[in-house]
């Protein structure tokens, strides 16, 4: 899980993920989870509408509120919170911190080897 700071710039916390190979960071500060960034995020709120990847922060054009989910969520309760965010990313919580990132990636990756 690659994480960053509301006040990284977009470029930043693009060289993280393209180096990182995600599609997605979390975004947090001192509070914990601020956010997520993903590529939709890039595309949708930042190259759409042309805005400058050096003076643009991750906390201006990241996702939030943020739903997730926790250990103990079963592989259909994620894929319900999916369909219901239209999502491609959940951060997993336990005790109010975000122990890491779950994608549909990762779920149709466990779908599959288990069929």
């Amino acid at each position: 899980m690659i994480s960053v700071s509301p006040d990284a710039t977009v470029r930043e916390a693009a060289k993280l993920m393209e180096a990182a190979e995600v599609g997605c960071v979390v975004v947090e500060d001192e509070k914990g989870l601020a956010g997520l960034l993903s590529e939709r995020d890039l595309v949708q709120r930042v190259a759409a509408k042309d805005l400058d990847l050096d003076s643009t922060s991750v906390g201006e054009v990241m996702s939030f509120p943020v739903r997730g989910c926790s250990l103990s969520d079963n592989m259909q309760g994620c894929v319900e919170l999916f369909d219901k965010l239209h999502c491609r990313h959940l951060p997993v919580i336990e005790e109010e911190k975000v122990i890491g990132l779950i994608s549909v990636r990762d779920v149709l990756a466990v779908a599959f080897n288990e069929s």
